[in-house]
């Protein structure tokens, strides 16, 4: 394979959003070290008003590069993409490669304005998760433009410490046989966090077992933009202070650095979350916390299924996604006892190694084979379904998928059907 001269395009400020923080310099750290690329350039884009784009799109292609790859969530590669089209004289056209994150469908209307510049390449969009390459192949025309891969680890950072653990569980007061589940993210309405403690609540009174629940990450009131559902500011601490103090198995950790959350998954048995978020493409909390050796109780929602295929301790929590039955997609409390009842039969604190199934150097392999098939991997537009989805976003950008009396339309139910899987749908 011809080694290409490449372009890595990411934002220049700090992003919010930890996990993209991560997963941004995790990529930049894979490319780095890929022996089919030469990293000539790292281009940073600072802002997304039109003038820095359509500069940052005529520096672009002053560079001559073979491959351009977008490695970070912001700014929309559409809008540069469409600029650098205009600028570049070369008449060979360099080959793309798109990191997805969370935030495709909000970018639409960006997208679809650029349709014909993005026709002039060939192009791979990277997703995350098998159900996030669902939601894209209804959306773009050729299949081949899109790929499943997982965001990568870097290696050795994420090894089990049998001394942590025992240091740990000691400050906390927790026998060795007493099991510990930790939830480590965002505290917000769809991640159904205090949903996760009510029913945990319920489950210990059932069946009368003891357990410790550990919870770390920042209060967000992102409430359900999708349908129209926003949060005032510090509604979500207001409803944790209202109902978490009434659950003595419970302790909030604060928001901790990637360190301090090392050392508490090396202390804990299990990683849980019940995140039922609208875009849950990935997951890079149940991802660190699984290569430490911790077993995950996930929902089958999302990019939380493809789990299954990485991590082989992995029990999945069915997710209720009927528009007869709720306003949004939600964990089932039936299935969800009996994963924990499964989880409690089957668990052996003992067995317990770190994992390397998505670290940088499994996924250089997968990338060299992507850069490979791109040379015959033209882009081919958009379907029908994209401009439906642009025209949503254009005209309610509050409320895009909002349908009757406060529920999901019937475009987003057709959209995100393939975010909910179960385990026949793979066999």
């Amino acid at each position: 394979m011809r080694i290409r001269k490449t372009t890595l395009v990411r934002q220049k400020n700090i992003s919010s959003w930890t996990s993209c923080q991560t997963i941004t310099q995790n990529l930049f750290e894979l490319y780095d070290d890929l022996s089919c690329v030469d990293i000539q350039h790292t281009l940073e884009i600072s802002t997304t008003d039109p003038f820095s784009t359509f500069e940052k799109g005529f520096e672009l292609a002053q560079l001559n590069s073979d491959l351009i790859v977008f490695i970070d969530h912001f700014p929309c590669p559409a809008e540069v993409i469409k600029s650098f089209a205009k600028h570049n004289k070369n008449s060979n056209r360099p080959d793309i490669i798109i990191h997805i994150f969370g935030d495709f469908t909000l970018q639409a209307a960006q997208w679809l304005d650029a349709e014909d510049e993005l026709k002039e390449f060939n192009i791979k969009f990277i997703c995350a998760s098998d159900a996030q390459a669902g939601l894209l192949n209804k959306l773009i025309a050729n299949p081949r433009n899109i790929e499943s891969h997982f965001f990568p680890l870097r290696e050795n950072a994420h090894n089990f410490n049998q001394e942590t653990r025992s240091k740990i569980r000691q400050e906390l007061q927790v026998k060795e046989d007493e099991v510990i589940f930790i939830y480590t993210g965002r505290l917000s309405m769809q991640k159904n966090v205090i949903e996760l403690a009510s029913m945990l609540n319920e489950f210990q009174k059932a069946f009368q077992l003891k357990f410790k629940l550990l919870i770390a990450g920042p209060f967000d009131d992102l409430g359900i933009p999708y349908i129209g559902q926003y949060s005032q500011e510090g509604a979500y601490c207001t409803r944790w202070l209202k109902q978490i103090p009434n659950y003595d198995f419970v302790q909030y950790l604060g928001n901790l650095k990637s360190d301090e959350l090392h050392d508490y998954y090396c202390a804990s048995d299990c990683f849980i979350s019940l995140s039922t978020h609208n875009d849950e493409d990935f997951g890079m909390s149940p991802c660190e916390a699984a290569a430490t050796g911790l077993p995950l109780i996930l929902t089958n929602w999302g990019g939380y299924f493809s789990f299954k295929k990485y991590f082989k301790n992995t029990l999945l929590v069915e997710t209720n996604f009927k528009k007869s039955d709720s306003s949004r997609p939600f964990p089932e409390k039936k299935s969800l006892f009996k994963t924990l009842i499964n989880f409690f039969e089957n668990f052996n604190p003992i067995e317990r190694a770190a994992s390397n199934q998505c670290s940088l150097e499994l996924m250089r392999e997968n990338i060299s084979n992507t850069i490979k098939d791109l040379e015959t991997t033209k882009f081919l537009g958009f379907k029908e379904e994209m401009i439906r989805v642009g025209a949503r976003f254009s005209a309610t950008k509050n409320s895009p998928f909002s349908g009757v009396r406060g529920s999901y339309s019937d475009l987003y139910y057709k959209l995100y059907n393939s975010y909910v899987e179960s385990e026949k749908d793979n066999v």
